[in-house]
């Protein structure tokens, strides 16, 4: 059976898929409820997902293949090869600390986790991600689950970084919130093309955690921590997220060399100075988004009349390549060489950055523009 209790395709995997290219369906999310039992090991939870991608290979159709076993048996060790995205965890709900008996994993270095449940926060999700961030890979993602941002459930700020982590962590950005509910404020999160242009950057490649702290005040559960993130993109960027889950507001900071360090064990980067570019400072106003959100129809056209980035026009690889100022971010500061980079973070909020070496961005062709494109 399905989620839902209707007929599932557990051994009828052929016959469905065959169904569904003669439909043109182009996306299946192959869901694990009602599974009879088969899971336990990778072996069997691979080989029960695997049928699947079989019988839609053999159909000659194109389809975007979304494997959702909540993250049980191991799935960033066998799901990159035959999905296109993969659900890590167990379902998201909209809180951003709050823990759940239903989400029993809590363990961030534990992916072995039997049990990954429901109910699950967005730092309990990123926590579990952490230790294999860097499995995804193009063409197959880390599903971290449906974006909330719009649902009620969180602050403006801890929606602001729910986003800025899905993004970064290339995880697929569906939104999960009803349209004809949709606020100003989740619109103008939603429809950021500075942080959109990170999830679609053409390197593929996903931030990893490059420091955690524990230490710091907790929240009403019990719960709370500071995390910075850093990711390759391409051109030689580079995304920086300061997260702070504490209770308190809190100045983070990370050397360049931290920033910059991978596989090598080295950072001949930190001997550059750095341009930084705020990935929120131009967030669209909510009286623009209220205006879209009023007369949809005219979405193009207010766009235009803002010089809003619109990828109906131009696709996010193409402005991305071109160094389309739009996809930048304001730039807010200059990193000089072997210092280190410091924020006051708020409470349950995250900063998100884009780092240019000076070299490449002194080209006044890929310089943003301080301008506020929100007046109308």
């Amino acid at each position: 059976m399905t989620c839902a209790r209707d007929e599932g395709s557990l051994d009828h995997e052929t016959e469905d898929a065959q169904v569904w290219a003669s439909w043109g369906v182009d996306y299946l999310k192959y869901d694990n409820c009602f599974n009879q039992g088969r899971f336990g090991t990778p072996l069997i939870t691979f080989q029960r997902f695997e049928a699947m991608w079989k019988a839609i290979n053999a159909t000659g159709r194109p389809m975007l293949y979304s494997l959702c076993n909540w993250g049980e048996d191991s799935t960033h060790a066998w799901a990159n090869g035959i999905s296109n995205s993969w659900r890590m965890s167990g379902d998201i709900y909209d809180y951003f600390t709050r823990p759940d008996d239903l989400c029993s994993c809590e363990n961030a270095q534990d992916p072995m986790c039997i049990a990954p449940g429901k109910h699950c926060s967005v730092l309990n999700i990123i926590n579990k991600l952490a230790p294999y961030a860097d499995r995804t890979k193009p063409g197959s993602w880390a599903d971290l689950d449906m974006l909330e941002v719009g649902n009620g459930g969180m602050t403006d700020d801890e929606y602001v970084a729910h986003f800025s982590l899905w993004a970064a962590l290339n995880s697929p950005l569906l939104m999960g919130n009803d349209l004809r509910t949709l606020t100003a404020s989740a619109l103008s999160i939603l429809n950021n093309p500075a942080v959109i242009a990170i999830s679609q950057d053409p390197l593929a490649k996903s931030a990893i955690r490059i420091k955690r702290d524990v230490n710091v005040k907790k929240d009403e559960y019990g719960v709370g921590e500071a995390q910075i993130w850093s990711g390759k993109l391409f051109g030689g960027d580079q995304v920086v997220i300061f997260l702070n889950a504490a209770d308190e507001d809190l100045e983070m900071k990370a050397s360049l060399e931290e920033i910059f360090i991978r596989e090598t064990g080295k950072a001949p980067q930190a001997q550059e100075d750095w341009e930084v570019h705020d990935l929120w400072a131009n967030r669209m106003s909510d009286a623009v988004a209220q205006k879209i959100i009023d007369s949809p129809e005219q979405y193009a056209t207010i766009l235009s009349g803002i010089d809003w980035y619109n990828s109906t026009v131009i696709p996010y690889k193409e402005g991305i390549e071109k160094g389309d100022k739009r996809l930048l971010g304001k730039r807010i500061e200059t990193l000089k060489a072997r210092t280190m980079f410091v924020k006051t973070v708020k409470r349950h909020s995250a900063q998100m950055y884009r780092l240019r070496s000076s070299d490449r961005g002194a080209k006044k062709e890929n310089l943003p523009s301080d301008d506020n494109h929100d007046e109308l």
